[in-house]
């Protein structure tokens, strides 16, 4: 392997905060970027009867126009956030993960 295709695996590997994500100058394709509680607005969850699937709404508390009013969801009190589609249903896994567990009650 060649040093600047190190570089590359390293890159996506690392981790970073929402504030360093944000304020990256050369940005990189799904970083790992932990994101503290207090960065967050927790919404509403959601509890499906047929797949015992929970959805929990999720929403970042930021004045950067990317991420403002962007609704994500976290599956199954999982630590990945998801993006949604128009109907709040889980997308894709997003490069938001949670750096510590959501407690929601069952």
């Amino acid at each position: 392997m060649m040093d600047s295709e190190y570089l590359i695996v390293r890159r996506r590997s690392s981790k970073m905060t929402l504030t360093e994500y944000l304020n990256q100058k050369e940005p990189q394709r799904m970083p790992n970027v932990l994101v503290e509680l207090s960065e967050l607005t927790i919404g509403t969850t959601l509890r499906s009867v047929n797949n015992a699937q929970t959805r929990t709404q999720v929403f970042f508390k930021t004045n950067n126009p990317l991420l403002q009013g962007a609704e994500y969801c976290l599956v199954n009190n999982g630590r990945t956030l998801m993006t949604t589609d128009s109907d709040g249903n889980p997308k894709r896994y997003s490069c938001f993960r949670l750096k510590e567990d959501l407690c929601v009650s069952k």
